[in-house]
């Protein structure tokens, strides 16, 4: 079933506000992972979106890399 909803040959990309490990294992070989490898900020999550690249403009960045 997972083969059938996350086919293996087409890129996945995987984003996490935790440790990017977590999702790994479902973008697999062909995928990427943004995700964070800390914890322990506290603060509106708008100032911390922005801080550590969860916008728009990042995400469609990191795609748009793993696309070309």
């Amino acid at each position: 079933y997972q083969n059938e909803v996350l086919p293996v040959d087409v890129p996945r990309f995987g984003m996490t506000a935790g440790l990017p490990v977590t999702l790994e294992g479902l973008v697999g070989a062909n995928g990427t992972v943004w995700g964070l490898d800390h914890f322990g900020y506290s603060g509106p999550y708008t100032v911390l979106d922005e801080k550590f690249g969860f916008t728009a403009d990042n995400v469609y960045e990191q795609v748009t890399k793993l696309l070309i």
